[in-house]
């Protein structure tokens, strides 16, 4: 059994994000008088960064297992998704520059009654990917265009992936 857990440095640069974002709008609704307009589109961000923070919180809690048989995750909830109860796998890519460049990847492995999702400063991200494949060919289940050109970034041989 190998288990993987989100960076540390990706969760700080995260916490890091969400202070900054937290300091820059909620400062202005304490230092300044504002109009009720700026007020609720300040309000709206400061939540949106606050939520941002559980989340960030809530990736450090959890612990990813993967041996032969599945996959299970622990932390707030734990989760167990066996790999031959696999029904589908969907690997996108989220860019942050216009030429593709920088980025990131998240991943959903479906079940019959769950989605496991994770993002791809989880360590391991790549195996992970590569064991969900391995899954779903075992099974026959075709994957989206999208997913199999994704995978093949990752260094995936995937047939007919452009």
């Amino acid at each position: 059994m190998v288990e993987y857990r989100y960076a540390p440095r990706a969760l700080a640069a995260d916490y890091a994000r969400a202070a900054v974002g937290v300091t820059l709008t909620a400062a202005p609704l304490v230092l300044l008088e504002i109009g009720q307009g700026v007020t609720a589109v300040l309000v709206a961000l400061t939540v949106t960064f606050v939520v941002y923070a559980i989340r960030t919180a809530y990736r450090g809690t959890i612990r990813v297992s993967v041996d032969e048989q599945g996959i299970a995750t622990r932390g707030v909830r734990r989760t167990r998704l066996p790999w031959r109860d696999i029904t589908g796998m969907r690997l996108k890519y989220y860019s942050t520059k216009r030429d593709g460049q920088g980025g990131w990847m998240q991943l959903h492995l479906s079940g019959p009654d769950k989605i496991l999702r994770f993002e791809s400063s989880l360590d391991g991200f790549a195996d992970l990917a590569r064991r969900g494949y391995a899954a779903m060919q075992s099974r026959g289940i075709a994957l989206d265009p999208a997913t199999a050109d994704n995978l093949r970034l990752l260094g995936v041989r995937v047939p007919g992936a452009s």
